[in-house]
């Protein structure tokens, strides 16, 4: 990213922004961004009441996913690839979330993927008003792509585990199991919760 800037963009330019900026909004804006946080981690405790099938009682607290949750987003903020955070966030649950190694995959996944496949959805509902904004194809089509292609991808994660479970083989069955569920989360008041959280997830950002 630095090197693309770089090429791209001249830093007195960037500096002259920089100094410009209000210190206070730019503090408010950040506290606005870090407050999706706390959605999130309600998020990541559903998946896994969901993906698990276990009771509150029996899944890691609250504070702790959400301390968990703010830990992740800093790590795939901070590391060169960002799915460092989805692997922190495996690893943690398994060793101080009680999940075993599967059952911390699957939720860290389908979390993932809840969140993608909310914003893909806003996203293609935008592209009607985009275009009577009278926006070109040029711009409206390279979107419909990109928002489809995650979608397509859960109907992909939807199919998996019954193609997977015909390979013979414990790994197999093993991979299986980390994608196998995703249905319960699409149940409607599931969704409904998820479409809530993304919704306030855009306007904090």
């Amino acid at each position: 990213g630095i090197a693309v800037v770089y090429q791209r963009v001249n830093w007195r330019d960037i500096a002259g922004v920089w100094s410009n900026l209000n210190p206070r909004l730019v503090a408010l804006a950040c506290v606005l961004y870090w407050l999706q946080y706390p959605g999130n981690s309600v998020r990541l405790q559903r998946v896994i009441l969901w993906a698990t099938g276990r009771s509150p009682d029996e899944i890691p607290s609250l504070w702790f996913l959400s301390k968990l949750t703010c830990s992740s987003g800093f790590v795939a903020a901070a590391a060169p690839v960002g799915l460092a955070g989805d692997a922190a966030k495996i690893a943690a649950l398994r060793l101080f979330g009680s999940l075993s190694t599967t059952e911390a995959a699957r939720c860290a996944l389908f979390d993932r993927v809840v969140g993608v496949q909310w914003l893909c959805l806003f996203g293609l509902a935008t592209l009607p008003f985009q275009s009577a904004a009278g926006l070109s194809s040029q711009i409206i089509l390279p979107q419909v792509f990109v928002l489809s292609a995650p979608i397509a991808g859960v109907a992909v994660l939807l199919a998996l585990p019954s193609v997977l479970a015909r390979i013979p083989g414990e790994f197999i069955g093993k991979i299986t199991r980390v994608f196998a569920g995703y249905r319960s989360i699409l149940l409607p008041a599931r969704s409904a919760i998820q479409a809530g959280i993304m919704l306030l997830n855009l306007i904090l950002a």
